[in-house]
């Protein structure tokens, strides 16, 4: 792997290249599993000095952070040589870079893809482009609002699940999933009962609302147009539980709600899966794509927790591997159709 020179403060800001050896696909194990809770973005994040542009090798998968967009598209863009692929996310609700510079990325024909988080906000003008695809969110690694960091207790639930054989839940190996373009169109159905012998899955609560407010913490309805918001969604009076309380009240649920906060996709929808619970969410079918091998519940407008069991599937399958760095590696691959290099840092 080429030397990093020390990076300037608008590179620390900027964006950062993938290559050298390929991560292996490694089994379950807790060390794997915590890398996997990385918001993968960061993990391939390795800044880039304009004057190595040319260093770049092909298929070299690039970080691009919102902020640094404007930026990369002046300075590192018109000296780019190889055919890349570019990964942009942010971890908070930052401003989405400007259409023009987004058209500029685009129109870039070293640039074969844009892997992008919450599309709907970032995407730009275009965002059903034949460039543009969706990035996962990830998991979140920060404090929530008792103070309390979120990631080790749900490592903790989360590997007490595993090594209890817990088998209320399914889990694929597939990065694939289930049909893309079949589960990303599908709408809530009604199931029939589980014929005599099948496997039961008896988790006690069918859909857990969790500490939910009437609108996101910025006050905004789930649009980010202000108003109402959330006004078909059950409130809750508790909205501090305890990070491992929480999860463990996930991980017996089948399903969970999990309405847009002040973007469409949050780090709930991946705590859900990887805990064998599937999310009840409002995304966009095809803009939030990537999710529908979880699967998620896609487009939803019913909140009301019994008549959703009423038509939800008792028996949901559900793909714990969304939550594993390696499974978008792969992901991304097949989006593109080839082998990339990642950064091993």
């Amino acid at each position: 792997m080429p030397r990093q020179s020390r990076p300037t403060r608008g590179e620390r800001e900027g964006g950062g290249r993938g290559g050298g050896k390929r991560r292996s696909r490694g089994r379950w194990n807790n060390g794997n599993v915590c890398d996997a809770m990385r918001t993968i973005g960061q993990r391939v994040s390795h800044y880039l000095a304009d004057a190595r542009v040319t260093e770049l090798s092909e298929y070299d998968t690039i970080y691009v952070s919102f902020p640094a967009i404007k930026g990369f598209v002046r300075d590192v863009l018109p000296n780019l040589t190889a055919n890349v692929i570019i990964i942009s996310g942010h971890p908070f609700n930052v401003r989405p870079a400007s259409d023009e510079d987004v058209r500029a990325l685009l129109d870039c024909p070293c640039v074969l893809a844009w892997f992008c988080q919450n599309l709907s906000v970032y995407g730009g003008m275009d965002p059903y482009h034949i460039k543009v695809h969706p990035f996962p969110y990830g998991l979140n690694e920060k404090m929530n609002k008792l103070g309390l960091s979120i990631l080790p207790a749900y490592k903790r639930v989360l590997f007490d699940g595993l090594n209890n054989n817990v088998t209320t839940t399914r889990s694929s190996n597939s990065s694939s999933g289930v049909n893309a373009i079949t589960a990303a169109t599908s709408t809530i159905s009604a199931t029939t009962p589980p014929n005599e012998g099948e496997e039961k899955d008896d988790r006690p609560t069918f859909v857990y609302v969790g500490p939910l407010k009437k609108v996101d913490h910025r006050g905004r309805s789930s649009d980010g147009v202000g108003g109402g918001g959330r006004e078909n969604v059950p409130g809750s009076d508790v909205d501090r539980i305890p990070p491992h309380d929480y999860f463990v009240n996930m991980s017996h649920s089948r399903y969970v709600l999990s309405p847009n906060g002040d973007r469409p996709e949050c780090h709930r929808h991946y705590e859900a899966l990887g805990l064998g619970t599937v999310p009840i969410t409002e995304l966009d079918p095809i803009l939030f794509r990537h999710l529908a091998g979880g699967p998620v519940v896609y487009a939803n407008r019913e909140w009301n927790a019994t008549a959703l069991e009423r038509v939800l599937d008792p028996r949901p399958i559900v793909n714990r591997n969304l939550i594993r760095e390696d499974y978008w590696m792969g992901w991304m691959e097949d989006v593109v159709g080839r082998r990339l290099n990642w950064n091993d840092p």
